[in-house]
């Protein structure tokens, strides 16, 4: 998982099944993008950001290590540095498109929704989690403020991996 991304440049780095171009104003570069291969399900919400920000990621490759950080989702910049982790990449993400909020406050509440989002993981929370956000939706479109975030892909990720895992846990063989 590792993603090449300087900022406010253009560049692009071998090998090319793994490059995707930013199309953003104030980020365009290239990118390679893997995670752990015994990570499952993959990354979501880093992916379904990149495309809602209109990034084109390559097919992700995986990176087999013993290793703790090298499971972890990567994005590498050409000037050696590193940002690890899914919800430090879709806060990146976020950043650069415009879905982490439109101040501070917005910004803290996207924060404690990403916090929220492994509830949605936790089989016997999952349900009431269901019931939560449901209930928080009532009265507004979005989780935080008047347009998509990257709270909102975080959750979307949440209840899809959390109904994925409900599944293969009521399948026996």
């Amino acid at each position: 998982m590792f993603v090449l991304l300087p900022l406010f440049c253009c560049i692009s780095f071998p090998p090319p099944h793994s490059h995707f171009s930013l199309s953003l104003p104030v980020a365009r570069c290239s990118l390679y993008f893997s995670f752990g291969a015994d990570r499952i399900p993959p990354p979501l919400s880093v992916i379904a950001a990149a495309k809602v920000a209109s990034l084109t990621l390559p097919p992700p490759s995986t990176v087999t290590s013993a290793s703790d950080s090298a499971c972890l989702p990567t994005f590498l910049f050409s000037n050696g540095l590193k940002l690890q982790g899914t919800y430090v990449l879709l806060r990146y993400i976020g950043r650069v498109a415009n879905l982490y909020g439109q101040d501070p406050f917005e910004s803290s509440q996207i924060d404690q929704w990403l916090e929220y989002t492994p509830v949605l993981s936790v089989g016997s929370e999952f349900e009431n989690a269901c019931n939560y956000i449901d209930n928080y939706l009532q009265t507004r479109t979005f989780l935080v403020g008047y347009s998509l975030s990257i709270a909102d892909i975080a959750i979307w990720s949440g209840l899809a991996d959390g109904r994925v895992v409900g599944s293969l846990r009521s399948f026996q063989m």
